[in-house]
């Protein structure tokens, strides 16, 4: 019987799926006499033409039988992913056959770098890129984890992370952190991104003092406290204010509000109320940002807590008696006093004819 004589022939699967970290055997079986001499190649899954020899070591390794070669990788990564090509060649010909190798595993690390979308004394919020190796299976979440610049011990923050944006709580003011976020499949938790350091502090400061308050819409127990927002709100915007009041005769200021008075398009104004009859009252005023409480403003001018007071009505004289030179003038005091006690009177006389009124005296309401 003559012998098998021909080019050779390599039967390959088009197509091979494995779980990282396992053995994986390509068979390839071959046909060829003289026996051909085998080379493997290898390129990435998506650029074919980028195709190099196959290097073996302890982790990809090459056994050739009497009609099978077999590529052995051992304990496989996501990195050997790619397509493999086996090239058989005699004197008699050529043969090649592909196979593409995926590797599903934990993805890899973010695309970074990590951005500081927001820093605040306590807070720092954190965005990122998702990974460009998803590891062949969908991301189920992320892990952000946190450690003080100077420690080396890293602490979770959370692992329940949807969206490629966390904020991440509980910083202490003035320390400085570093942060690193993983992807999470179903195969694992993949390698980490570092940020840069950063600290948490307020990108902010404290608004500035408002002018002096002005009052208005004054009664014996309540009045009503003006004033403008501060020239300076110190780089965030002013949310709200604290109003104090104190009596001119005491040193203690007190809150009248217990929660911040919100802002108004054209200043700002306060009903206080509650107060005293006839005690004299001072106002400040303390605006309020992402910062904290700015510093008081002068206070008001001190005004009295009392029913506003307008000039009496007029009153009704009449003459009684008179002679050559003098005349006894009696009067009944005016229907209205203006809101306030009738403490005297001003007396005025004119020759008839005349325009001019002189003044006799003034006569105290006794």
């Amino acid at each position: 019987m003559t012998p098998y004589v021909g080019g050779p022939s390599i039967e390959l699967k088009e197509f091979l799926e494995a779980e990282e970290r396992t053995d994986i055997s390509i068979v390839a079986k071959i046909k060829g006499v003289p026996f051909p001499t085998l080379t493997w190649c290898k390129a990435p899954a998506h650029k074919a033409e980028e195709k190099s020899k196959v290097e073996y070591d302890q982790h990809v390794n090459k056994i050739v039988t009497e009609d099978k070669c077999t590529l052995l990788i051992h304990q496989s990564l996501r990195k050997d992913t790619g397509l493999y090509t086996l090239t058989a060649t005699n004197n008699l010909g050529t043969d090649s056959k592909e196979m593409r190798l995926n590797v599903l595993g934990r993805p890899g690390p973010p695309v970074g770098p990590i951005k500081f979308e927001g820093i605040s004394a306590e807070h720092i919020t954190l965005a990122w890129l998702p990974p460009k190796d998803d590891g062949g299976s969908k991301i189920t979440n992320y892990v952000v984890e946190k450690r003080e610049a100077n420690r080396k011990t890293w602490m979770e923050v959370t692992n329940e992370v949807k969206e490629c944006l966390c904020s991440v709580p509980k910083l202490l003011e003035g320390h400085e952190y570093v942060f690193r976020i993983m992807a999470q499949n179903k195969y694992g938790v993949g390698e980490p991104l570092d940020s840069e350091p950063e600290t948490a502090r307020n990108l902010f400061t404290l608004p500035g003092a408002c002018d002096k308050p002005t009052i208005s819409s004054v009664t014996h127990d309540s009045m009503i406290v003006n004033w403008e927002d501060p020239e300076y709100d110190g780089g965030s915007p002013v949310t709200g204010y604290w109003l104090e009041r104190k009596e001119t005769t005491g040193k203690r200021w007190n809150r009248v509000n217990r929660d911040p008075i919100r802002i108004m398009p054209l200043g700002v104004s306060y009903n206080v109320t509650g107060l005293i009859e006839g005690s004299n009252y001072q106002f400040r005023v303390f605006a309020i940002n992402a910062a904290g409480i700015g510093p008081p403003s002068q206070p008001s001018d001190p005004t009295i807590a009392r029913d506003p007071i307008a000039p009496p009505g007029p009153p009704f004289p009449k003459v009684t008696d008179w002679t050559k030179s003098t005349a006894d003038v009696e009067w009944d005091p005016p229907t209205k006093d203006g809101g306030s006690r009738i403490t005297g009177y001003f007396v005025e006389f004119k020759e008839e004819g005349k325009e001019e009124w002189e003044k006799v005296s003034v006569i105290d309401n006794a």
